[in-house]
């Protein structure tokens, strides 16, 4: 039988967000069970919904679009604008282009760290910790790029190779 791995959510770690006012950097450490965003209107909870989705999955808002071209199948994925937290931070701050999320999961046996940039959209740092191979730790390597030039990169291989990515 196939398992099935979910992200477990473990923690989460804003830096210099300035659109929270009262404490730009901030922590949280998600419980087991249900964990519940209050607040008043304008606070910035869908925007705090956002920030784990594009620590999780990066620069996209929803699943694959399926559409039919010349009878071949094209996915297309929705993107956050590359201004998209951007827009929502103070000017007056000073450390706005310091802005970034760090979201830790857990996948299995692995304890995942993915940190990004909230002023351009971009990948800071992976790490990852795996609980089954004797707590090995290590960071993913390779080149750190904005997500426009991964995109156009992925285009362009797909174009060049004709090939499903």
């Amino acid at each position: 039988m196939r398992k099935i791995y979910i992200p477990y959510l473990k923690s989460i770690t804003i830096e210099h967000f300035s659109l929270y006012k009262q404490k730009p950097t901030f922590s949280y450490d998600f419980v087991t069970g249900v964990n519940l965003i209050i607040g008043v209107n304008g606070i910035g909870k869908t925007t705090f919904i956002s920030l784990m989705k594009y620590g999780l999955i990066g620069g996209y808002k929803k699943d694959s679009d399926v559409k039919i071209y010349n009878y071949q199948k094209r996915k297309n994925r929705k993107q956050f604008n590359n201004e998209f937290f951007r827009e929502r931070m103070d000017l007056n701050y000073k450390n706005n282009e310091k802005a970034n999320i760090s979201l830790t999961f857990q996948v299995g046996d692995m304890l995942v760290m993915v940190k990004r940039s909230l002023y351009d959209l971009m990948l800071l740092e992976v790490y990852v910790k795996d609980f089954f191979l004797n707590n090995k730790q290590y960071y993913l390597h390779g080149d750190i790029v904005k997500q426009k030039k991964y995109e156009k990169n992925i285009q362009m291989i797909k174009k060049n190779r004709n090939v499903a990515i």
